[in-house]
C-alpha cells in the first residue's frame, strides 16, 4: 500500500505549474455584514437545526474576522493576485495582512456557495493558517528560501490546514463535518490541478487522522446499514 503511495507522490510531483500564492494585501471599500448560517424552522428537524446552532457557535468563536460572501465580490487585486478565475471556484482563503484601512488587518473568506458543513470545515482550514502564522510554525519560514524550496513549505502550510479540518471535526464527532473534509482529501488528491494541495492531501494519507477518519466513517456506515 505504501509504495503505491509513494508512486502517487512521484507521479504528482512531475505534474507542471504548480501555484503557491501567499495572500499579503487586499484593496476594497466592501465590508460584508455579519454572518450567520440560517435554517427555516418550518423546513427543518430539531438535530438539523441545533446543528446548524452548533456551527454558527464555531464561526462566532473566530478571532479572526470571516467573510462569507461570492467570490466574484472579491476586491480586484486579490482576485487578480490569486489568478482567478484560473484557479476555480475557491473554498476560502486568509487574508494575513490588509493594506486597506476600511478593512481588519487580518481576515478569513469563506465562500457563499458552501454547504454549512463545507463553511465550517473551510474555517478550520484557514483558521489554521491563522494560527500557524501566529505561533510562528515553521512551514512560514520561506522569506529566504530559493523558489523551489518555497513550494515544499507551502505544501507543509497546507497540510497543517488539511489536517486541522479533519483533527476539529473528529475531535466534534460530527459525521457531516469529518466526511465533507475526507471527501474533499479525496478530491484533492484525485482531481485538484493544483500539486500543492494533492501533494498536501497526499502526505496525510495512512496518517493518525486519516486512519482515525477512514475508522470513523466506517463505523458510521455500519450503523447506518444496522437501522435499515
Amino acid at each position: 500500500m505504501r509504495a503505491k503511495h509513494l508512486l502517487l507522490f512521484v507521479m504528482l510531483l512531475a505534474i507542471a505549474g504548480c501555484n503557491y500564492p501567499s495572500v499579503s494585501f487586499v484593496s476594497s471599500k466592501k465590508i460584508p455584514p455579519p454572518f450567520s448560517l440560517l435554517a427555516d424552522p418550518n423546513n427543518a428537524s430539531p438535530s438539523y437545526l441545533k446543528r446548524i446552532e452548533k456551527y454558527n457557535d464555531i464561526l462566532k468563536s473566530s478571532p479572526v474576522p470571516i467573510f462569507v460572501m461570492d467570490q466574484d465580490d472579491l476586491p480586484e487585486k486579490l482576485k487578480e493576485f490569486l489568478k482567478l478565475p484560473v484557479l476555480g471556484i475557491l473554498h476560502g482563503v486568509y487574508v494575513a495582512n490588509s493594506k486597506d484601512k476600511e478593512m481588519p488587518n487580518k481576515f478569513i473568506f469563506i465562500n457563499n456557495r458552501n454547504s454549512p458543513e463545507a463553511t465550517v470545515v473551510t474555517f478550520f482550514h484557514e483558521y489554521q493558517h491563522y494560527l500557524c502564522e501566529k505561533k510562528g510554525c515553521y512551514c512560514i519560514s520561506d522569506n529566504h528560501l530559493p523558489k523551489d524550496e518555497k513550494m515544499l513549505y507551502s505544501i507543509l502550510r497546507e497540510k497543517h490546514a488539511l489536517e486541522n479540518e479533519l483533527r476539529q471535526s473528529l475531535k466534534l464527532k460530527d459525521p457531516y463535518l469529518i466526511s465533507n473534509s475526507f471527501v474533499s482529501l479525496t478530491n484533492y488528491i484525485l482531481y485538484n490541478k493544483e500539486c500543492i494541495y494533492k501533494l498536501a492531501a497526499v502526505m496525510m494519507v495512512d496518517g493518525k487522522l486519516w486512519n482515525q477518519a477512514t475508522k470513523f466513517i466506517v463505523e458510521q456506515e455500519g450503523k447506518i446499514k444496522k437501522v435499515r
